[in-house]
């Protein structure tokens, strides 16, 4: 198979989508087959290289976010014939958010959230999110049909996914699941035994990942002696910063940025605690590397997702407010017991179904069986 992985996400990654792009073209790639990863970069031409030894070319940026998608369409339809004509006959593509394209290659896409119901997910009035919610109604939502009745194979990223999916665009029945997979090669096991004072948050400082209420969380707790470190970027670290010093809190609340994979691993394997207080997720890849560095985690019922089972190896806040997540980060960390008791199944849960060698082989199989019809 000759493999192009499309993404509007920036690469090298940043973000899960990204991530989950590279993750799934290594395993394919040990597997024998030649893929080639395509994401947006950050100038104004298209650039050329490699990333982990694969093919990799990034699209130009020449308008504003998110414009820019459609400023690169006529770029992107020429290069992706031109390697259709070399070979490159299937074309992965990763939504959300990327516009409709006239491609020759045979389409599979991987939804990884529906782009109405993520915005949705906030009550946030400002303006910024007022507008993404405009966007994805009247522009997203058709990019998403389109690519829908394109592809001879779809798939989401959990159930949940697919059924929202299925709902806004009134399909015959859910697409299957392809989840989010671990390089269990990145984390070692036994797990360190001692584990700083820290409890971890990481991922994007975005509008749905429940920042705000982790800190007043945060603020709530008797165990003064912990710090809150927040491992990402995004547009809401000013408002968070002024939340933080309001509460009394901003000398023990960190703000520690982007971090490379080897500074990722290194806070996974230190932090007392992972919290991930979303309030939507598709399938979150930084609760799948916590699961599998051995962190106990704290998390709300977003991310209490059937595919980690009737009883998930993490304790869920509920309700999901700051009290509900204060309560639940203070019993963990007063239950050793339990603690080991989770990390343990989450391991397991890890190796038994979330790594990607496992997630290339099922991605393989369905690739195998006969071609469903458009939606």
């Amino acid at each position: 198979m000759r493999l192009v992985l499309l993404t509007n996400n920036r690469l090298p990654p940043r973000e899960g989508i990204g991530h989950h792009l590279l993750g799934l073209a290594r395993a394919l790639a040990a597997r024998g087959h030649r893929v080639r990863l395509v994401g947006a970069g950050m100038g104004s031409t298209w650039q050329e290289g490699e990333l982990e030894g694969l093919p990799l070319d990034l699209y130009p940026r020449r308008a504003p976010r998110p414009l820019h998608h459609l400023a690169a369409r006529a770029l992107l339809e020429r290069r992706l014939a031109q390697w259709a004509e070399a070979g490159w006959d299937r074309l992965h593509v990763h939504l959300p958010l990327l516009p409709p394209l006239d491609v020759p290659q045979r389409v599979v896409v991987t939804v990884h959230t529906p782009l109405v119901t993520d915005t949705a997910a906030t009550r946030e009035t400002r303006l910024e999110a007022l507008a993404s919610r405009l966007w994805a109604r009247a522009v997203g939502r058709r990019w998403e049909r389109f690519w829908l009745a394109r592809a001879e194979r779809c798939f989401c990223v959990s159930s949940r996914v697919a059924r929202e999916l299925a709902a806004d665009h009134r399909l015959a029945s859910p697409p299957p699941v392809l989840v989010n997979g671990v390089e269990l090669a990145h984390f070692p096991w036994p797990p360190p035994r001692r584990r700083e004072p820290i409890i971890l948050y990481l991922g994007r400082l975005g509008p749905r990942k429940g920042l705000f209420n982790l800190l007043r969380a945060f603020a709530l707790l008797p165990q003064r002696e912990l710090t809150l470190e927040l491992l990402g970027e995004g547009p809401l670290e000013g408002r968070l910063r002024r939340l933080a010093h309001e509460l009394g809190i901003a000398r023990r609340v960190r703000f520690a940025g982007f971090a490379d994979r080897v500074g990722v691993l290194r806070a996974l394997a230190r932090c007392r605690l992972f919290v991930l207080p979303s309030i939507y997720e598709g399938l979150p890849l930084a609760l799948l590397e916590a699961l599998a560095a051995g962190a106990p985690v704290v998390t709300t019922p977003a991310c209490a997702l059937p595919e980690f089972g009737p009883k998930p190896p993490f304790l869920v806040a509920r309700p999901p407010d700051p009290a509900g997540l204060a309560a639940a980060m203070a019993e963990l960390l007063d239950s050793p017991d339990r603690e080991r008791e989770l990390v343990l199944q989450g391991r397991a849960l890890i190796e038994a179904r979330f790594t990607w060698p496992k997630v290339a082989a099922a991605f393989e199989r369905q690739l195998a069986e006969p071609v469903r019809q458009a939606a």
